[in-house]
């Protein structure tokens, strides 16, 4: 059944039809409306509710949308900031896989700047960046070290658990 969107006009006109008399299964019949709608329409109605159509408030955010702005400042700043280091930054209001959600949802989405192929790495810098990965990996504990698939390397997330 396809969806249809009813005006508020529409929706008031139905309500004051069954106010008037008319039954509620006459005028889904001669109106194609399904008749659940038409009595959820009426007790808005009744109890002086609008009759607008309201989104589900659905689930509430975690995090503010001062907090997303901070996040994405603080990788702006500092790319080398693994998502780890972005859940610490905000208390781990929410898990470090979250991070690159919340960073997805931003408009423009967020993607994380990688070096690009055609600059050349000279070894120094090769070395320093290795060292650098190397802390990041040292700085967990040897149980979380194993993992299946390269999530660390490619997500600069944490490693996921799995066995050798």
């Amino acid at each position: 059944m396809p969806y249809n969107s009813y005006s508020q006009a529409e929706k008031q006109r139905i309500c004051e039809l069954i106010s008037k008399g008319h039954s509620a299964k006459q005028v889904s019949e001669d109106l194609e409306i399904p008749i659940a709608n038409i009595y959820r329409w009426k007790s808005l109605y009744d109890h002086g509710v609008s009759l607008e159509f309201h989104a589900s408030p659905g689930r509430k955010r975690v995090l503010s949308s001062d907090e997303e702005n901070f996040l994405a400042e603080s990788l702006d700043q500092n790319p080398e900031l693994s998502n780890e280091d972005l859940a610490a930054l905000v208390d781990y209001k929410i898990a470090p896989r979250t991070i690159s959600d919340y960073l997805h949802r931003r408009d423009p989405p967020f993607v994380r700047k990688l070096p690009s192929d055609e600059e050349p790495i000279d070894e120094s810098k090769a070395l320093v960046e290795g060292k650098k990965f190397l802390n990041t990996v040292r700085r967990y504990n040897n149980s979380i070290r194993i993992y299946q698939d390269e999530s660390f390397v490619y997500d600069n997330e944490r490693p996921r658990l799995g066995t050798c």
